[in-house]
């Protein structure tokens, strides 16, 4: 079924179905399982519904309709039944008790979404300073300019707290982690660079996509990745390949590597195709290399030439951003280039060191099926 987790937003549950909202999701279950949802969550995470019920009575000093906390340290499931009505009595006693931030995860989310902003505003420094996801919602605080300037007054003013929040939801890693890994002033310097160069606010990023092991923001005409677990750090270059001014691996003061950094030139994303898709898959396959992560939404359309622009336009060498060899064709303004060359890899890794198959991904079998057919055609031909 379903457990709560700290990316659950809300549940909606009627007679016919239950609705199950994410950061990035959406679930939806035949019937009303939300008795079930509750009581299996409390169960998972060491107590049980009465417990829990029990406990946010006493943290909030009430008895009815109380927001229900299923874990103190990640998640909520409110009493969605008449809640708007209710909405701002919730953020007061929550801000007053000083609840845990990621507990007002879902109250802050419903507030901006209702439009109810009276306690938001009241309470601005405590959701900058504590308020991991706020990067998330930020542009649902435009429906108030009074809060939304007050907010992003709040974060330019604090732009290291800002920073080190997305850096913790990026990573999934907490406050006292980072501290420990000292990483925040490299981080900082870096971004305080890029907000310079693009004549923008800290205020002004935007998380524009996430996937399983990274996530991906807009500063300007910059494009930021920060992430985690790569399959493969080092790749040989190729023309294809979306140019960066800086792509480097931070590594733990404790063992291995902590994360890595990425960052590039924004490129126009709209109207590319899966015929796109297979022409770069096909011109890679007879490069020896093998993208298994070849979809539309992985490739952009250049808006300049692919080089690095940055004060003076520089070029940095290719083993200094983790490239093996140099490129003599350079792509220019609108062409295709691939955005995340994570899941790239030479026909020998792909078969034989990691073990994976043409069938393994729908997609990839029809392109590879594809490009076998026509390569076969043409050697006949020939």
């Amino acid at each position: 079924m379903y457990t709560i987790t700290q990316d659950t937003l809300y549940i909606r549950a009627c007679s016919y179905s239950t609705l199950v909202r994410e950061v990035s999701e959406e679930y939806s279950f035949n019937g009303n399982v939300l008795s079930w949802i509750l009581n299996n969550s409390c169960v998972y995470y060491g107590s049980s519904f009465k417990g829990r019920v029990q406990g946010s009575s006493s943290l909030l000093g009430g008895k009815y309709k109380l927001p229900i906390i299923i874990n103190e340290k990640n998640c909520l499931i409110s009493n969605l039944k008449n809640l708007e009505k209710n909405l701002n009595e919730y953020l007061k006693a929550c801000f007053k008790n000083k609840s845990s931030i990621n507990v007002l995860n879902y109250l802050i989310y419903d507030a901006c979404c209702n439009e109810k902003f009276l306690d938001i505003y009241n309470n601005i420094d405590y959701i900058v300073l504590n308020f991991d996801k706020l990067i998330s919602y930020i542009d649902l605080f435009k429906k108030n300019d009074e809060v939304y300037n007050k907010l992003t007054e709040y974060i330019n003013k604090h732009q290291y707290i800002y920073l080190r929040n997305i850096l913790k939801s990026s990573l999934n890693i907490n406050t006292k982690r980072i501290e420990e890994e000292r990483i925040m002033p490299y981080f900082n310097e870096i971004i305080k660079e890029v907000l310079k160069y693009e004549n923008v606010n800290c205020s002004d990023i935007r998380l524009i996509g996430e996937g399983g092991s990274s996530r991906v923001y807009q500063i300007g005409n910059k494009i930021l990745k920060l992430g985690r677990g790569r399959l493969g750090f080092k790749i040989k270059n190729n023309k294809r390949f979306l140019r960066p001014l800086l792509r480097e691996k931070v590594n733990s003061v404790f063992d291995g590597t902590l994360f890595y950094i990425e960052i590039t030139e924004k490129v126009e994303t709209d109207n590319i195709t899966y015929e796109d898709a297979y022409q770069i898959y096909k011109e890679l396959r007879d490069e020896g290399l093998v993208w298994i992560d070849c979809y539309p939404s992985n490739i952009g359309r250049l808006e300049k030439s692919n080089k690095v622009y940055f004060d003076n336009q520089i070029d940095p060498v290719s083993s200094a951003i983790n490239y093996n060899g140099d490129i003599d064709d350079e792509l220019g303004q609108g062409e295709l280039v691939i955005l995340d060359n994570e899941l790239i890899f030479s026909e020998e890794e792909f078969l034989e060191k990691l073990g994976f198959n043409y069938e393994d991904d729908e997609n990839i079998c029809i392109y590879e099926k594809r490009y076998q057919k026509e390569r076969n055609k043409k050697t006949i031909n020939f």
